[in-house]
Order: C-alpha cells, then sequence, then structure tokens
C-alpha cells in the first residue's frame, strides 16, 4: 500500500508492461518508412549514375524538363524541391513518393 492507502504506489518499473515505441514503430505509424539508410545507399547508387537515371526519373516524372534535371544534377533535395512545384505537391509526400520509386527499382 502506498501513501493515505492508495494501492500500487510507489509504481514499480516492473508495472511497466510495454515500452514505447521504437522509432521505425512511429514512423510507420505515420505512414513513413524509416529507412533512411537504405534509401540513402539507393540514392548514392543514383547519384553515381545520373546520367543513366535521368531517363527513369523523367519516366516516373514526366513534367520534368532537361533542364530540371541539369539543376538536380544528382542532389535528392533538389528533385524534392522541383517535384514539389511541378507537381504542387506537399515535401513528405514527394519524400514518400521518391522513396517507393527507389524501392521499387531493381
Amino acid at each position: 500500500m502506498g501513501p493515505a492507502g492508495v494501492p500500487g504506489w510507489p509504481v514499480e518499473p516492473s508495472d511497466f508492461k510495454s515500452e514505447p515505441p521504437a522509432r521505425r514503430d512511429v514512423a510507420q505509424a505515420r505512414g513513413h518508412s524509416d529507412n533512411s539508410e537504405a534509401t540513402t545507399m539507393d540514392w548514392n547508387r543514383i547519384q553515381g549514375n545520373w546520367k543513366q537515371a535521368q531517363g527513369q526519373i523523367k519516366e516516373k516524372w514526366g513534367k520534368l524538363t532537361d533542364d530540371d534535371l541539369a539543376t538536380i544534377n544528382g542532389q535528392r533535395e533538389q528533385l524534392e524541391g522541383i517535384i514539389q512545384k511541378r507537381y504542387g505537391l506537399a515535401k513528405d509526400m514527394v519524400r514518400d513518393d521518391i522513396d517507393a520509386w527507389l524501392k521499387s527499382r531493381p
């Protein structure tokens, strides 16, 4: 018995049956994948093969121009910004779209 007869006082650490969700669980609950390490590695491949990747990017996001691709020059943040501008999408939607595209690539 705790103070003034309050049952369960003091709370023992063993009283907590679950731990707070891990970062990945929170990201997934929000609809975001937390594969930042994997997508970074995939994006590094895109940067290294930028000339080849441009065709695939134009296939996926047809509103991008050759000038856009020259401006992007393998920089993911630039790609995100230009896609946002061309398609009028929110930043997190664009990020998720790029992540999904990266995962779908062989």
